[in-house]
């Protein structure tokens, strides 16, 4: 019975963890506030700390919007290019790394090593580059429900 409640409410925090992740998240949000608050701190605060000791993030998203069948193959072209040719520079940054879970390769344009990536095979996160100015990554996302691309 225990189970069949933790389940229905989503008091649990497991690894493979699929269903009721916003519960969770709460969860968890609300256990970090009471830890912080011991401290006589709030969460406002352990942010600024943290980003004080390990830096600042700045996140951005462009969407490109491709109607119709031609908006699909557009974009499907566009993936495939990017596997095919990855750049060599982003934001005139070097690209150190390409990684294309479609394919399950990780390959360093740098040393041309090539290896797995390890994870499950996904056209939705399907490339990511490593650029040289810190730990900067970009995604071309193709959406699998209307004919967009984000990155």
């Amino acid at each position: 019975m225990s189970s069949a409640w933790r389940r229905a409410t989503a008091a649990w925090l497991e690894h493979m963890q699929r269903d009721k992740d916003a519960c969770v998240a709460v969860m968890m949000l609300c256990e970090v506030a009471a830890y912080y608050k011991q401290q006589g701190k709030t969460l406002w605060d352990a942010m600024v700390d943290m980003y004080e000791e390990y830096g600042y993030y700045k996140e951005g998203l462009a969407t490109m919007t491709l109607k119709g069948i031609d908006g699909a193959k557009e974009i499907q072209t566009m993936m495939t290019n990017f596997r095919e040719n990855p750049p060599k520079e982003l934001g005139g940054f070097k690209v150190l790394v390409v990684r294309d879970y479609k394919a399950d390769v990780r390959v360093d344009l740098v040393s041309g090593e090539k290896s797995a990536t390890g994870l499950p095979s996904s056209t939705f996160f399907t490339m990511s580059w490593k650029i040289t100015h810190g730990a900067a990554y970009a995604h071309p996302v193709p959406s699998r429900r209307s004919n967009f691309i984000s990155a």
